[in-house]
């Protein structure tokens, strides 16, 4: 059980170029939950982007963490994350997408059901707007190397129930459980960043659940629908990054033949579909070769 101790919960969105969606969200909080352990924490990826600069006249507590450059999704939350550690080292931190938003009474819930349980990596359920599920949870194989959303809740009334990833989409942090200050993996710019989080931290004896009655509406690729070649190049990049990290051998193997054979497949008919394809092979490849130093302890 938690100690009654009132600690920070900071509301963290990453933006790069999506003002109007953040404001939609921002919008969907109750003014009435807001108090002095209360804060939004915008990470600014996008550093000529002016649309941020009124909201924290106009939304209590506010507050815009310029990065001064694109970091991607990950390293934007580790500035995040470390900037709210240094206010409050036993703070929860939830990370949302900015083309998220809260239905009514979801703060309050929240804080009610956090208040009661201890936890270290929390997801919530996630639907589209017109209400079909999108994410109750993550599995992952290992041998295989599946990594896929569970889309149904699990048959059981506990509030919180355990699962192998939550998406960062909407992901909570409880940081008075962890005993160095977590991070992402920072080799990841966008995708499966939210699941090599939870996989190195499940590994290392943290507890990664999702909480069914806690929920968020999720206008789903929003932001990184606008491009969608570079959206596929980055999430095959990840996904096999991730594999590289998580999975075993002739499990990385098999999923990489998969996608170079599809590549070529491709070529003649979409080339710039192949092309997106392959550079995000590249991408992992170079990543895992360049940077294994830089990446978190596991």
């Amino acid at each position: 059980m938690k100690n009654q101790k009132q600690e920070l919960f900071v509301l963290v969105i990453v933006n790069y170029w999506c003002g109007e969606t953040i404001a939609q969200l921002l919008r969907s909080l109750p003014q009435n939950c807001l108090d002095q352990n209360y804060r939004i924490l915008i990470v600014n990826n996008s550093p000529e982007d002016r649309s941020l600069e009124a909201f924290s006249a106009e939304f209590a507590h506010c507050t815009i963490l310029e990065t001064g450059e694109n970091l991607g999704f990950g390293r934007a939350c580790n500035r995040a994350i470390a900037w709210v550690a240094d206010r409050d080292p036993g703070a929860i931190v939830w990370l949302i997408n900015p083309d998220a938003w809260l239905p009514a009474g979801t703060i309050a819930a929240a804080r009610s059901l956090l208040s009661q349980s201890d936890w270290a990596i929390l997801g919530t359920a996630i639907n589209q707007p017109d209400g079909r599920p999108e994410f109750r949870g993550g599995r992952f194989d290992r041998r295989s190397g599946l990594i896929e959303p569970i889309t149904q809740e699990a048959p059981t009334a506990a509030q919180i129930q355990p699962t192998d990833w939550v998406s960062g989409c909407s992901l909570l942090i409880n940081l008075a459980t962890f005993r160095v200050l977590p991070q992402f993996d920072r080799r990841f710019f966008l995708y499966y960043e939210d699941f090599e989080f939870c996989r190195r931290y499940a590994r290392q004896g943290y507890s990664v659940a999702i909480a069914p009655s806690l929920r968020v509406i999720h206008a789903t690729s929003t932001v990184t629908g606008r491009e969608p070649d570079r959206k596929l190049r980055w999430s095959i990049g990840g996904y096999l990054l991730a594999l590289a990290i998580h999975s075993g051998r002739w499990a990385l193997v098999y999923r990489l033949a998969r996608i170079v054979i599809s590549a070529i497949a491709q070529w003649p008919r979409q080339p710039t579909r192949s092309r997106a394809k392959l550079q995000g092979v590249a991408d992992a490849w170079q990543s895992w070769r360049s940077t294994r130093n830089d990446s978190p302890r596991r």
